[in-house]
């Protein structure tokens, strides 16, 4: 993997910040065996175990297929996978210790050439969690799309990003939190003057460090499924639902289009 990952896979004093207190790379400990991973990070799931045991090829040729699976519905976002992974030049499987008290957590690393830029998921969505958010959100139908991204990552990061696509869990954690900054009747605004009523902002989506998020928006169904807007906590105001720039105003019809705009702002060409 390229010498970048060093910068953000390092083992530091626990009282740094962006370090870790143990870092170990599977696919670099071939004597670890399943028994006492699966002590040490519960949540990794045994295929990502396997998979760190195989050749850096045949993981970039089953990762891929295993997205193009999950995701075959969507023949554009599989479009847009075949120029990814030909970027990609070696995917990891990570666990980290952020201090000695916390446990190891599994993480997905997709390093792509050329390029100081790499991409982070955790473990699929369990079924479990899947019908927690669904009974957490009793009103909302989630977009397949989201759903079906799920079960690759739940929770997604580019580069560094430490909110980037929240876990399931967090979705339901963070949602009360998020309305906790509107009064009983607040209503907010697109930029084009729209009233938008906050309790149907859905965050999935948090810029690290900064109040911007990326919400599904239950009052709007631009292609059959709810669509996504861009929402500014600093500015209290909601990116625009109407026009053709979704990428430049932030509002996209859909999850997947999203996801493109994430991804191929690194991914180009």
């Amino acid at each position: 993997m390229d010498s970048h990952f060093k910068i953000f896979f390092n083992e530091l004093s626990e009282d740094r910040d962006g370090g870790f207190h143990k870092v170990i790379a599977l696919q670099d400990e071939p004597e670890l065996d399943w028994k006492s991973i699966s002590v040490l990070a519960p949540t990794i799931p045994k295929g990502w175990f396997e998979l760190s045991k195989l050749t850096k090829a045949e993981r970039l040729d089953l990762v891929q297929q295993y997205w193009e699976k999950k995701m075959e519905s969507y023949p554009d976002f599989c479009n847009f996978l075949a120029k990814f992974f030909h970027e990609v030049d070696d995917i990891g499987i990570f666990l980290t210790q952020k201090t000695v008290d916390h446990p190891f957590e599994a993480q997905m690393v997709y390093s792509l050439s050329k390029t100081s830029c790499f991409f982070r998921g955790l473990p699929p969505l369990l079924e479990t969690q899947g019908n927690q958010l669904k009974d957490s959100f009793k009103d909302i139908i989630f977009p397949q799309d989201y759903l079906s991204f799920l079960q690759i990552h739940n929770g997604f990061f580019k580069t560094t990003d430490k909110t980037g696509l929240l876990k399931a869990e967090n979705v339901i954690k963070e949602y009360p939190k998020f309305q906790s900054y509107f009064s009983e009747d607040e209503v907010i605004l697109t930029y084009d003057k729209e009233a938008i009523n906050p309790k149907k902002l859905i965050p999935f989506y948090i810029s690290f460090g900064m109040p911007f998020y990326q919400c599904f928006y239950a009052d709007w169904y631009p292609e059959q499924e709810m669509g996504n807007v861009y929402f500014s906590l600093q500015d209290k105001i909601v990116s625009n639902l109407k026009g053709d720039t979704a990428g430049e105003n932030l509002s996209f019809p859909t999850f997947i289009d999203w996801v493109l705009f994430y991804m191929e702002r690194i991914v180009k060409g």
